[in-house]
């Protein structure tokens, strides 16, 4: 016997696809209803609005780095396996279809979005800031990464040149993110 589909499950997995593939903005209950070969219906069910999906999508993404993190830290991870596991998520992105992350998506979006979803993009967009630059200052201290400034201002840097890559890529090649991607790594080194 089958296992029952996970309706809710797949709709937030089709959401989060078609929004690093199109936007926000690029898509709709019933590109998902199409997708996943239901009724709008069975969309609205689980997800009131759209911006209730937009902001379950970001919330679980935010759950998922969350638990990314701890993972490194409980496996011991150096400072530059941490900084290479994080440059596999926009690796990640890029080979497999090409895709933006969801906060680069949803920021140049911005002001298009309803407030609560932009309050989640707020927040995924500290975790990770957070997360990069503890690992920054860390990996600074012990010698490993030399960067001038703040590790914070250095961290916001990482973040916009890979989010930025990731978008040139999609017109300019995959070679261009890897060139930006092997600039960076170049940077930081001490």
């Amino acid at each position: 016997m089958a296992a029952p589909r996970d309706t809710k499950r797949e709709i937030l997995d089709a959401a989060e696809s078609m929004l690093q593939e199109r936007g926000f903005n690029g898509f709709s209950y019933h590109h998902i209803a199409e997708r996943l070969g239901v009724k709008n219906a069975a969309v609205h069910y689980h997800f009131r609005s759209k911006n209730d999906l937009g902001v379950a999508v970001i919330e679980r993404y935010r759950r998922r780095f969350q638990r990314w993190a701890e993972k490194l830290e409980a496996d011991g991870a150096d400072s530059w396996a941490k900084l290479e596991a994080f440059f596999g998520i926009y690796l990640d992105l890029l080979r497999n279809g090409n895709r933006i992350c969801p906060s680069g998506t949803l920021q140049a979006e911005f002001h298009t979005i309803p407030e609560t979803l932009q309050e989640s993009v707020r927040a995924l967009v500290v975790d990770m800031q957070a997360w990069l630059t503890r690992l920054l200052a860390d990996g600074r201290e012990r010698g490993v990464f030399g960067f001038p400034g703040e590790p914070e201002d250095q961290a916001l840097v990482l973040i916009a040149t890979l989010q930025g890559a990731l978008q040139i890529a999609r017109a300019a090649g995959p070679g261009r993110f890897e060139a930006a991607l092997e600039q960076v790594r170049r940077q930081l080194r001490s």
